[in-house]
């Protein structure tokens, strides 16, 4: 039996991803997990199991979120308002 070569995954930087593991959308947003796993558990946040254990953000499931959240006040009086 002749062994199969492995494929290599070219590795593509955390905001060109499709999609991040809950832990790497944290990271990225400087926020926690747990507030992350919040707004999924109160179904604000989408997110699609991957595997028996992981959940994944997708960038059209980030967008929809972002779109929906509320600009805080000093956001928007600074011109940080969509």
């Amino acid at each position: 039996v002749v062994p199969r070569p492995r494929l290599e995954t070219p590795a593509v930087p955390l905001g060109e991803r499709l999609a991040w593991r809950v832990d790497e959308l944290a990271a990225m947003c400087g926020v926690s997990r747990s507030a992350l796993y919040a707004e999924i558990q109160q179904g604000r946040l989408r997110a699609s199991r991957i595997g028996r254990s992981g959940l994944i953000v997708t960038r059209e499931q980030w967008s929809a979120f972002v779109g929906r959240a509320e600009v805080p006040r000093h956001l928007a009086a600074a011109g940080g308002a969509r």
